[in-house]
């Protein structure tokens, strides 16, 4: 599987990756290529408390919607399909909120708007969504999660 990242595109919106605006929202755009033939865009908008995260091809549309929050209860993060998109695996979509929710710390809505049938995509996103993440400075490191 040859996989690239593409370069990463420009910060949009409110606030940018370098600082957030006076209201704490972050908006930020990237794109990556996979499997040199398929390009794949992303969307984030990070809050004080909480991450929406959107992964897709074009063009755009909100076709699924998970959430996911950390719990004092639980070290695996609640989670649910608020909009469950057609043709798709909601409990892949589900975990990979929870994961990102879990390395985060933070409540994670998610959506994915990749086919079903390509998983290797969704796991693709998924590393490529946690490396700028990572970036971003928004992952908290194993030994502060107590991993």
């Amino acid at each position: 599987m040859a996989a690239a990242a593409a370069a990463q595109g420009p910060t949009s919106g409110v606030g940018t990756a370098a600082g957030p605006a006076p209201s704490g929202l972050v908006q930020h755009a990237f794109s990556a290529t996979y499997q040199e033939e398929h390009q794949l865009f992303f969307q984030l908008v990070v809050l004080e408390r909480q991450i929406f995260a959107w992964v897709g091809t074009a063009p755009p549309r909100l076709a699924s919607l998970c959430l996911a929050t950390p719990t004092r209860l639980d070290p695996v993060p609640a989670a649910t399909s608020l909009l469950p998109g057609p043709g798709t695996a909601d409990e892949d979509l589900v975990s990979m909120a929870q994961r990102l929710a879990k390395r985060s710390g933070r409540s994670v809505a998610l959506s994915v708007n990749l086919p079903a049938s390509q998983p290797l995509m969704r796991a693709f996103a998924e590393k490529r969504l946690l490396q700028e993440l990572q970036t971003l400075q928004l992952v908290q490191q194993a030994a502060a999660m107590g991993l």
